[in-house]
């Protein structure tokens, strides 16, 4: 079990390593877990992020049971989240259109 507290205007991350060697892509490997949040709609998000071990290629999964969305998230255009969350660069910019897969649900609905 991972546990984060409540921070305005933070990011928080926990993590854990997943060993894919030998693991090819036309295997469908899935990523499985639970999550318990209290969001504020809009604003707080939970983002779902891999990379290749020692490299910088960071990219967001997306729920396979349509659980998240990419649509631009509240502030970004004004560079709001990338101000105050500067790793979010690594898959927005200030005039995206095509956002982050994450998860932005409403209090109580999963």
């Amino acid at each position: 079990m991972a546990a984060a507290g409540h921070r305005d205007n933070s990011w928080m991350r926990l993590s854990r390593t997943v060993d894919l060697t030998g693991v090819a892509a036309a295997d469908k490997p899935a990523l499985g877990f639970q999550l318990s949040y209290d969001t504020e709609p809009g604003y707080d998000h939970v983002v779902i992020e891999a990379h290749t071990a020692g490299q910088d290629d960071w990219t967001t999964l997306p729920d396979a049971n349509g659980g998240s969305s990419s649509e631009v998230p509240t502030e970004c255009e004004a560079g709001f989240l990338l101000n105050l969350h500067p790793f979010l660069k690594h898959y927005l910019t200030p005039a995206t259109t095509a956002a982050a897969h994450r998860a932005a649900p409403e209090p109580g609905t999963a």
